[in-house]
């Protein structure tokens, strides 16, 4: 299912229960939904209900535009502003997405054995869960990092903290360079094997901006040493990197970032620049995860090419202009 936890997410169809209480109170939920507009339109909101009633699903491109926006652009049509706010509501939700537009459906029929008055989760408790699954998927964190998972306003953190903590289910642990933090008891078989030298990480990958191991910027700062940012919306002479900076993980470690672009007439991953973090040294295990992490990369993008412009010294010595791509790779 789609709906809001840190941002618009794909979430477990089990996690509705949770996030129910936002639907119900959409006024809370900030620039997500415009009350005043949901009013405004009440008569045509109660006839697009109705349709999706009568006719099944629908995306906001099936409505036509009434007119143009002055500055050029089209603003957005009214229906997909009634279908967005239905959607915070809880009165639609998401079933399928056409050529990345949303596919709407009456909550009632995509969740047709829920029942508010039996099933509804209060918020407290709903945070409670929210705060044991956020603990479990960080698996080693500071308190403060927990309430972003589901950007959870004022959690009783202190409180979840004490109850966990007796019940054994988090253990407090003290991490070089990092200090004081807690891990979940998941990890225990884990947290055996490090201490036994015998847990090593071994991947490298191009994330995404929106990647959780980076999506909350100050616990990337704190626990990877990385101040990161997406710098498309400043101003190019702004930018310190570039327009779509990508991090770069190797072995437990996000050692880098690059700028890139896919040019898709030509098939070509061009990789304008790379830049490693301080104190990262370019070694034939790093230039090797890098360069398997880009080509992965350049594939799932079906580049034929990957080019390379501004690379610290030292690293793809042996192929300082690119390489081809296998598709096979």
């Amino acid at each position: 299912m789609e709906y809001w936890a840190h941002e618009a997410c794909f979430m477990p169809r089990s996690d509705f229960r949770l996030i129910r209480h936002r639907m119900l109170a959409p006024e809370k939920m900030g620039w997500k939904y415009k009350d005043a507009w949901m009013q405004e339109h009440e008569a045509e909101i109660a006839q697009l209900i109705q349709h999706i009633h009568d006719k099944g699903p629908v995306r906001s491109a099936d409505f036509e535009h009434p007119r143009k926006g002055a500055s050029g652009w089209w603003e957005w049509k009214p229906h997909k502003r009634h279908l967005e706010g239905l959607f915070t509501a809880g009165k639609v939700m998401v079933i399928e997405r056409r050529n990345f537009q949303r596919v709407y459906d009456l909550t009632h029929r995509v969740m047709p054995d829920w029942d508010d008055e039996r099933d509804l989760v209060s918020q407290t408790e709903a945070e409670i869960i929210m705060l044991d699954n956020s603990a479990r998927s960080l698996g080693i964190f500071r308190e403060q990092w927990l309430a972003d998972y589901y950007r959870l306003k004022r959690p009783a953190l202190a409180a979840w903290r004490e109850a966990r903590a007796e019940q054994q289910q988090i253990i407090a642990v003290h991490v070089e360079k990092l200090g004081n933090l807690w891990l979940h008891d998941d990890l225990l078989p884990l947290l055996e094997r490090a201490l036994a030298g015998k847990l090593t990480a071994t991947h490298s990958a191009v994330l995404s901006p929106f990647d959780p191991v980076v999506w909350d910027r100050k616990r990337a700062e704190q626990l990877f040493d990385f101040s990161y940012r997406l710098e498309c919306y400043t101003p190019a002479p702004k930018r310190q990197y570039g327009y779509f900076v990508l991090p770069l993980l190797h072995r437990g470690q996000l050692v880098g970032r690059m700028d890139a672009k896919m040019h898709r007439q030509t098939g070509i991953l061009e990789v304008i620049s790379l830049w490693l973090q301080e104190g990262i040294k370019p070694t034939t295990t790093l230039q090797k995860g890098l360069r398997q992490a880009i080509t992965d990369f350049a594939n799932w993008q079906q580049a034929t090419r990957v080019t390379l412009g501004c690379c610290p010294q030292g690293l793809f010595t042996d192929c300082r202009t690119g390489w081809e791509i296998d598709p096979v790779a």
